[in-house]
């Protein structure tokens, strides 16, 4: 029997510039053969029901944390490296604010089976002193992480820090339930349960920082080992998890929608597109120092947003025992959730935490900053992934660059003050004799005096 399958095609969207439009950015999904939600895995102790107050109707979140159970596996290397406390080390510089910042070791590939215990251990124990609030924001649909009150929730296992309260928007949860209003659509009540899950994800990133880490962390940040791109570790832990952006809802998108379900022949109640943001993004080191939240990054600096159109069944499969129990996350572990960069967009860094203003940023041709290794930007700005044979003329090119430049290191002339021009083989060959007899000649001088 066949799989579900997806067909893009480009739709208008909101005018924002003509080279914009005409990129094809936005693109409508037909949808074919989705299965309903099969999920029966367990929950974690740490989601039970009596960590919830009675404003939350369990019932409506039991899928989402059946996700987030298994996002919570797949991120043990994270929290194992989160709660190796010993091993912490401090960092060369300071943030934005002048604090201090650490660094946690590097998360392993893969934990051994004592380590595994070790680490689900202190994760159950973060949970024993984990509780969860309604709260309301400003902001729409969002959560926030703090500590609890230390004679509250001292941790054990040697554990130094204390227990967290999660705060859940009453527009994120009631963004869940609005999403399983609707038996028929399929695509909303899995977008809906996938967002509350990452979201909560990323609040106990800071949990688990909490839970480790003794001091004051309103004069202490931390990097999530020396690959780790910023100190926000909510970001850290939903980035590295989905291999290095945040899968986030953006764009507004007028009826019908953008999501068409051909089974039901209609379209999704859902009305923002899944993009995945690059990480890390210049949008929020922007609203962090605008808010003087302490932030800080490190490795080349990106210079614009960078937003990738998925497709919707990179969500779907994980809404499924068979994916879960399937040899390729055994193998792949969280490699296995990575989603497929399509299509993407480079966009102007704002600080506005608004999406709704996004402004796309056409480069010059001739500049190639931000954009990842294996992609290409056409006339439109539109960034598009290399085929293999293209991408492997492109290694090509580059190794014949390499050893161009080589080659000229050792031809010390003044060609290298005049316009560049390519060696011929024999200017080549000439270049190498001169080289070697140079080398001779040093050796006889060193023997000579010695």
């Amino acid at each position: 029997m066949a799989g579900p399958s997806s067909l893009l095609t480009p739709m208008s969207g909101e005018p924002m510039s003509e080279a914009f439009d005409k990129s094809g950015f936005f693109q409508k999904e037909t949808l074919s053969g989705l299965a309903p939600t099969q999920l029966t895995g367990p929950i974690a102790k740490m989601f039970a029901q009596s960590k919830f107050p009675d404003a939350f109707d369990y019932s409506t979140m039991t899928t989402s944390l059946q996700l987030l159970t298994q996002f919570t596996v797949q991120a043990l290397p994270v929290f194992h490296s989160l709660f190796s406390w010993s091993k912490i080390r401090r960092a060369h510089e300071l943030d934005n604010q002048g604090r201090n910042i650490y660094v946690f070791p590097e998360p392993l590939d893969n934990l051994s089976a004592d380590q595994r215990a070790w680490t689900l251990a202190r994760l159950n124990e973060m949970g024993e002193h984990l509780k969860f609030s309604m709260g309301c924001s400003e902001r729409g649909p969002e959560a926030t992480c703090g500590p609890r009150d230390e004679l509250d929730g001292l941790l054990g296992l040697g554990m130094r820090g204390t227990g967290s309260i999660i705060s859940i928007s009453d527009d994120l949860y009631q963004m869940l339930v609005n999403s399983r209003s609707d038996a028929s659509d399929i695509i909303g009540q899995q977008t809906g349960a996938f967002t509350f899950a990452t979201t909560i994800l990323h609040e106990l990133g800071h949990a688990a920082v909490f839970a480790s880490a003794p001091w004051d962390h309103s004069s202490h940040e931390f990097y999530l080992g020396d690959n780790g791109r910023s100190t926000e570790m909510g970001f850290e832990i939903v980035a590295w998890l989905f291999g290095g952006a945040l899968p986030e809802l953006e764009f507004n998108c007028g009826p019908p929608g953008h999501l068409f379900d051909n089974d039901t022949n209609q379209y999704s109640r859902v009305q923002k597109r899944m993009t995945l943001v690059e990480w890390p993004c210049p949008s929020r080191g922007l609203v962090y120092q605008f808010c003087g939240n302490p932030y800080a990054t490190r490795g080349d600096d990106k210079t614009a947003d960078i937003l990738w159109n998925t497709t919707f069944l990179d969500i779907h499969k994980m809404f499924h025992d068979s994916f879960w129990n399937d040899s390729e996350i055994r193998t792949k572990g969280h490699k296995a959730l990575f989603f497929d960069r399509t299509t993407g967009y480079m966009f102007v860094p704002q600080v506005t935490s608004s999406k709704k203003n996004r402004k796309p940023l056409l480069p010059h041709p001739d500049e190639k900053f931000d954009i990842p290794a294996g992609y290409w930007m056409d006339k439109h700005g539109l960034i598009r992934k290399k085929v293999d044979k293209l991408a492997k003329i492109e290694m090509s090119k580059t190794r014949k660059v390499e050893l161009q430049i080589r080659v000229n290191n050792i031809v010390k002339t003044e060609t290298m003050d005049k316009d560049w021009m390519p060696l011929t083989l024999s200017e080549k060959a000439v270049a190498w004799r001169r080289k070697v007899s140079s080398n001779i000649k040093d050796k006889a001088e060193k023997r000579r005096f010695r």
